[in-house]
């Protein structure tokens, strides 16, 4: 196999350049000459909470680990501070995931809340404020995303690229 980036030969399992420090897995060329699906492929297309943590540079990682907690609280933030760090983006796009998902489920929350047209026969709005089903199944939703939010940031300090249960397989942001 061979460095997309300065096309020294490097061993066969290498996640990282010797040479120049560049990750092999980050060309979109595909290395596997014999037809057969490669351990990047499986994992790509697999289920949520596959590890990527290879994929990054270790100097990327220890430089942007602090910055990319900020990314599950303001998403934003580690784009204009560390633009270049693809450890830095990889947890902005699974912030920017959680910020969506929460955006939606608060929409949710609120069309059945305030619009109470599940119980349209009780003039008691106060009994179908408390009691509705579909607010509180929400409401478990959101308790969700956020153990999802704590699971993200963990994974950042401890320098990991790890995806969020369910809604870290989507990719927003590359």
């Amino acid at each position: 196999m061979y460095c997309f980036k300065c096309g020294i030969q490097m061993p066969e399992k290498a996640a990282f350049c010797p040479d120049c420090g560049e990750c092999a897995y980050n060309s979109g060329k595909n290395t596997n000459t014999d037809n057969t699906e490669s351990k990047s492929d499986e994992r790509r297309r697999g289920m949520s909470g596959n590890d990527y943590t290879s994929y990054f540079h270790p100097a990327d990682i220890e430089a942007n680990k602090g910055i990319s907690l900020v990314a599950y609280i303001l998403f934003f933030v580690p784009l204009l501070v560390a633009p270049d760090s693809k450890f830095a983006r990889f947890h902005v796009n699974q912030g920017l995931i959680v910020f969506i998902v929460s955006i939606v489920l608060s929409i949710m929350q609120n069309i059945f809340r305030f619009g109470n047209w599940w119980n349209w026969g009780n003039w008691n709005s106060f009994n179908g404020f408390f009691f509705n089903p579909f607010s509180l199944a929400i409401g478990l939703m959101q308790f969700g995303l956020l153990a999802c939010i704590v699971y993200g940031i963990v994974n950042a300090v401890n320098g990991k690229a790890v995806e969020l249960p369910l809604i870290g397989k989507f990719r927003l942001i590359i």
